[in-house]
Order: C-alpha cells, then sequence, then structure tokens
C-alpha cells in the first residue's frame, strides 16, 4: 500500500497519520490473507461459549406451558367441586370465590 504523495511534502503529523494508516492497512491485509490460508483460524470456527444452551428456550416455553395447564386444571378443579359441593347443600358459592382461586399463591 503506497501512499499517493511523498512524505516530504506533508507535515510531520500528516506523515504520523499516514504511516499509521498504512500500518493498519498491511495489518489488516496479512491478517485477511493468513485466514484464508488457514482454515483453523478465524472467529467462523470458534466454539460459541457464551449465551444460553441450544434448546433451552423451547424447553422453557414446554415447561411454562405445562405449569399453566396444571395451574388451569387445579382451578377447573376445585371450582367444580366447590359447585358440586354447592348443588348438593342446595345453596350458591360466595360472589368472590372464583376470584380467590384465581389469586391464591400457586406452588
Amino acid at each position: 500500500f503506497e501512499t499517493m504523495t511523498t512524505l516530504s511534502s506533508l507535515t510531520q503529523e500528516d506523515a504520523n497519520i499516514t504511516n499509521a494508516v498504512n500500518y493498519n492497512l498491511r495489518t489488516i491485509a496479512s491478517q485477511s490473507s493468513s485466514s484464508e490460508s488457514d482454515p483453523t483460524s478465524g472467529s467462523a470456527t470458534t466454539p460459541h461459549t457464551g449465551g444460553r444452551p441450544k434448546g433451552s428456550t423451547n424447553e422453557k416455553k414446554r415447561k411454562d406451558k405445562e405449569k399453566y395447564h396444571e395451574c388451569m386444571k387445579s382451578i377447573c378443579d376445585d371450582y367444580a367441586a366447590e359447585l358440586e359441593s354447592n348443588k348438593v347443600l342446595k345453596r350458591h358459592s360466595t360472589k368472590s370465590f372464583l376470584d380467590s382461586l384465581l389469586h391464591r399463591p400457586r406452588k
């Protein structure tokens, strides 16, 4: 990578900047040519070590879905049992019974 202008016509600061740019260009060019010749170098072949494991998002979604269905089944079973017991006793359930089932803590 040769410069278009001669270094003697530039000021010392401009010459330093030009030399730094030329050095960086040569370094980049040498790295790209060495990575093309050596297939084992470079970030394309290094193993991915950070982040979540593969499939963990789908596994969490599956577990969350199972927990949701268990919770809904528990609420429905409790509500049906309450309605059945009230039917036998010929009375109505309390006004906020379903709300209390929905907002009670689950295990």
